[in-house]
């Protein structure tokens, strides 16, 4: 994840949940609903320097612009939001997200999957452990598509590259400048 700044991934992660709640206010019908699995093998991974590459990584950044400790405090009030706004929510009830209806529950378990996929990434660009997870959605658990994100993802970047561990110093100053 070399095109991106520290602070740009730490805005894109926290989009898990800013997604989130966008998604609880969008709901659809129940036509056209694919689920968490249909949602990720029909989006194909998008090159760094396409248009949408960049669009994602310049929406990371912006989240990110106001500071690390402004960042921090809209995640953690968009969690709390979650927790009060998702809970009473049927199951079944079909969100939109991304131009895409999804049941709630697999919207919720992809918006998980891109936050532990991302946080994994921004400790690799910081030169840290991976984080432990101690659930993974239910949806996804066994599916290719879980297995291609998430085990294929920052872990098996960070075994491949040893520039990771070399550069790490220099990516911590630029997560820090970014985000302070």
């Amino acid at each position: 994840m070399t095109e991106w700044s520290n602070g740009g991934l730490a805005g894109h992660l926290a989009r898990s949940a800013f997604n989130l709640e966008l998604a609880l206010d969008q709901r659809g019908s129940d036509e056209g609903v694919v689920d968490a699995v249909a949602y990720y093998a029909n989006s194909d991974p998008e090159p760094p320097d396409s248009q949408i590459g960049r669009r994602i990584r310049q929406l990371g950044d912006q989240e990110a612009a106001p500071g690390q400790a402004v960042l921090a405090d809209r995640f953690a009030a968009s969690v709390a939001r979650l927790r009060d706004q998702a809970v009473p929510v049927s199951p079944t009830v079909a969100v939109q997200m991304f131009g895409r209806l999804l049941p709630i529950d697999d919207c919720a378990a992809a918006c998980l999957l891109e936050l532990v996929v991302h946080t994994d990434d921004l400790a690799v660009s910081l030169g840290l452990p991976t984080p432990l997870f101690s659930a993974l959605p239910s949806c996804l658990k066994g599916t290719t598509a879980f297995e291609q994100v998430a085990i294929g993802g920052a872990t098996s970047r960070r075994r491949s590259s040893p520039a990771v561990d070399a550069g790490a110093a220099d990516r911590s100053a630029t997560f820090t400048a970014t985000v302070s």
